[in-house]
């Protein structure tokens, strides 16, 4: 995986569910890369993933700490 530093802004968004696996979009500025995940991995910056949800008609990858769609990320309150 290409590598951003840590004080870059990343943003993250669910591209689909395949199965059991996420392809999560990151990106910085001019740069993206897209993680394929499932349960039990680390999405760096966003947390270890639990499990994949399905809501009003929506795929949502929960982690320990935030929440991906393909509207984004949300930090869990």
């Amino acid at each position: 995986m290409e590598s951003f530093s840590p004080e870059q802004h990343l943003h993250y968004k669910l591209r689909t569910i395949l199965q059991d696996k996420a392809l999560v979009d990151i990106t910085s500025g001019q740069k993206m890369v897209t993680l394929q995940v499932e349960q039990g991995a680390v999405i760096p910056g966003a947390g270890r993933v639990l499990r994949f949800e399905k809501r009003d008609g929506k795929w949502i990858v929960v982690t320990n700490s935030s929440e991906i769609s393909e509207d984004g990320m949300a930090q869990k309150q």
